[in-house]
Formats: C-alpha cells, structure tokens, sequence
C-alpha cells in the first residue's frame, strides 16, 4: 500500500504534464468563448453553451485527478469505485465531446472580425485540449490493462511449474 502525501514527481512527469495541459487549455478556452460578443453568442446560444459545459466539466474532471494522483490516494479511489476504468471513460468522453466542440467551434461565423477570432482560438484550445485527452486516455487504458491483468504478462516464475523429465532405462 502506497503511502499518502504529496507526491511532488507527479506533476513532472508526462501523464502530470498531460493533465496541467487539460487545465491550461480548458481555461484558455473559457475565456475566448466568454469573450465573444452578445450578437454572435445569441447566433450560436446552443453551441457555446456545450461548449462551456464540456470545457467546465473536463476543466473540474482534470483537477479532480490531478489532486487524486498529486496526494497518492489512487489505491483509496479504488477501494471506493473502479477507478482504472473510471480514468479511461472519462479521459476517453471528455476527449471524444472535445472532438465535437473543436467541430462546432471551428463551423461558427461571426460577423465581427474579433468574435469569429476567439471562436477559431476556442477550437484551436479544445484541439489541443482534445489531443491531451486522447493520449491520457492511453495511459488511462495501459493503467486499467495493468490492473485488470497484473500477473498476465509477466513470464511464469521459473521454480513453480518446472518439470523435468528423465527417461527410463529399461
């Protein structure tokens, strides 16, 4: 059993590197679509308001495992729910409604030069986002494989099924 505290290497390694990335880009990308102008925000009302719901909530999702995996508490959230498969699903939607949000972003047009920029941002971010969050969900995947089958790949221990076999004279 791991030890709780603050686990400083985390954050320097890729996956934490990956998650502070989710951060800054979900954050960058809440301020170009508030920074969008009434009449364009009114044209695509529907569009920009999924859009800050999958930023706000992958924004909170990945802050959520970063605290998680900063104070080593991994081992605990498992005892709680499944939390290898927990990391793949989430990592995996929020990288998926990533996809549709950069879609939806990149076919709005505005009519003020300045609102059709922070849209075109807001997509560059949620590509960039969404890039973060499809290579985290591979390591999410590679963790789930390694929880679910710890010992399978591994090669059997030399001394356990050894059999030997003599021939017989006779």
């Amino acid at each position: 059993m791991t030890t709780l505290g603050p686990d400083k290497a985390f954050v320097t390694s890729l996956q934490g590197m990956l998650r502070i990335a989710e951060i800054v880009f979900g954050v960058c990308g809440i301020i170009c679509i508030e920074s969008i102008g009434t009449t364009c925000y009114e044209t695509y009302v529907h569009r920009y308001e999924f859009a800050l719901f999958v930023l706000i909530v992958s924004f909170l999702l990945a802050l959520f495992f970063v605290v998680v995996f900063v104070l080593r508490s991994q081992e605990l959230m498992s005892s709680l729910v499944n939390f290898p498969f927990l990391l793949l699903v989430c990592d995996s939607f929020s990288g998926l409604f990533y996809l549709i949000v950069c879609l939806l972003e990149f076919c709005a047009y505005c009519q003020d030069p300045n609102d059709n920029a922070a849209t075109k941002v807001a997509g560059v971010f949620g590509l960039f986002a969404m890039i973060c969050f499809f290579i985290s969900s591979y390591f999410s995947y590679k963790f789930f494989r390694d929880e679910r089958f710890p010992t399978s790949f591994a090669p059997p221990h030399p001394g356990l099924h050894a059999v030997s076999v003599t021939p017989s004279m006779g």
